[in-house]
């Protein structure tokens, strides 16, 4: 009877070691899967932060945008929207590549040239990108606001950020 109880609680120990283990390496991979938030820690080459101000009202003057670019191939644009203010801010927008006059495809799943974001106070917005023929080219930001506004920001291109 004691060698069933001594036998029964290794394998207790070792059934909560096991339970422990597989604790720890779950939670390892959950705290590793966490997407990167910044788009300075994905990209090498980022453009300074960009007023997104829709109109004359400056009703967007605390969101900002900023444009990624890789320094080796396959070249790509990222942009990440950061909302400094203190409302939630919705809008679409598309990026044009103004050299070869035609828009970035930013879903490649759909084929999608824009996207929708939706920004919470003071936050940072995902890293959106997509596939270019030329990094050197200039590129322009089109925004769609939450009113229908539509208007577009002055040409960007990486010559400039160095």
């Amino acid at each position: 009877m004691f060698k069933c109880l001594i036998v029964e609680g290794s394998g207790l120990k070792k059934l909560l070691s096991f339970i422990l283990i597989l604790t720890m390496f779950f939670g390892a991979k959950k705290v590793c899967a966490q997407s990167i938030n910044d788009i300075t820690k994905k990209y090498s080459i980022v453009s300074e932060p960009y007023t997104f101000t829709d109109n004359d009202q400056q009703n967007s003057s605390d969101v900002y945008f900023r444009f990624g670019w890789p320094v080796k191939a396959p070249y790509v644009i990222a942009i990440q929207f950061v909302n400094h203010g203190y409302r939630t801010q919705k809008f679409k927008f598309a990026i044009k590549d103004v050299t070869l006059n035609k828009m970035v495809i930013l879903g490649t799943v759909h084929k999608s040239t824009s996207g929708y974001e939706t920004l919470n106070p003071n936050a940072q917005g995902i890293i959106w990108s997509g596939p270019v023929d030329n990094i050197n080219d200039s590129f322009s930001l089109h925004v769609w606001d939450s009113s229908g506004n539509e208007f577009d920001k002055v040409p960007i291109s990486i010559k400039t950020q160095e």
